[in-house]
């Protein structure tokens, strides 16, 4: 079968084929079509452990042209499918872990900011109390330094329009209650207190498959951290399926080469003994 042309059943062309097939992604993965076709016998499907039946198939799980284990294998292609669309279109050179360092710098550089800039809008407002004094004209548009004028000022910005006008006679009675009332009301500096309020708390990657490859690098080779995400995806996916369910499916030596032909890795770059220790790896990892 090797350097032949396989015509892919109808599940797999599925997962190839995205609902927008002019979009970026759907000429993408129109495009991989002949590389899985020159492949697709080293995937062996015939050895996935797909069962017949499940419990979860009964949870909305029905095709009018797909059988419930071929929607299992669909998912599976597709979640392998979604983590090679991301590593393609990653226009970033900051690594998961990199990020979790940095917004855990920016969380506790922003709660001391806002305290700062809540210290100077109170002095600004004291001294224009005392001394009776005006930095804007009467025909000026509405001052951003006041929070209601700023936050009706934003509503009117293109991409909050749509919002704006949904809500807009809540928003408008809103403001004019917020505007007419003698009672004290919250403004720029009791908004930004709020944010030095914001208890720490540890940053996490909350998708699986980013947290796979967010801990600290070591010997770890590009092949390596993406079976960690392809594992990972497949291990943590939960929805129509248990946690758990689809990684089941998949003998490591089949995982180790869905990941070659997705990831276009050379031949051998991964091996079921490795995408065996990469998912014990994983499972001693998780909390």
């Amino acid at each position: 079968m090797k350097g032949l042309q396989m015509k892919l059943p109808t599940w797999a062309l599925r997962a190839l084929s995205f609902v927008n097939s002019e979009s970026e992604r759907g000429e993408w993965q129109s495009g991989l079509l002949p590389r899985f076709e020159k492949n697709w016998y080293r995937l062996e499907v015939e050895k996935w452990r797909v069962p017949d039946w499940h419990q979860s198939y009964g949870r909305g799980h029905f095709d009018k042209e797909l059988s419930e284990a071929d929607l299992v294998r669909k998912r599976i292609l597709e979640t392998a499918l979604d983590i090679e669309w991301d590593r393609q279109t990653s226009e970033t050179d900051v690594r998961p872990d990199q990020a979790l360092k940095e917004v855990a710098r920016l969380n506790s550089a922003i709660g001391a900011m806002a305290g700062d800039l809540a210290g100077l809008f109170r002095a600004r407002a004291d001294l224009m109390h005392r001394f009776a004094l005006e930095d804007t004209q009467e025909s000026e548009p509405g001052d951003p330094f006041d929070f209601w004028s700023a936050f009706e000022s934003a509503m009117e910005s293109p991409q909050f329009r749509g919002w704006a006008y949904v809500a807009r006679e809540e928003i408008q009675a809103f403001l004019r209650i917020a505007r007419s009332q003698s009672r004290p009301r919250p403004r720029w500096p009791d908004l930004l207190d709020e944010i030095t309020k914001r208890p720490d708390s540890e940053v996490f990657a909350s998708d699986p498959v980013v947290a796979a490859v967010a801990g600290p690098r070591t010997k770890a080779t590009e092949w390596s951290l993406l079976g960690r995400q392809l594992i990972a995806g497949l291990d943590d996916w939960e929805g129509t399926y248990p946690k758990g369910f689809l990684m089941s499916c998949l003998p490591f030596d089949q995982l180790a080469t869905l990941a070659e032909v997705v990831f276009d890795a050379p031949e051998s770059s991964f091996s079921g003994d490795q995408m065996r220790k990469l998912r014990d790896s994983l499972s001693r990892s998780k909390p």
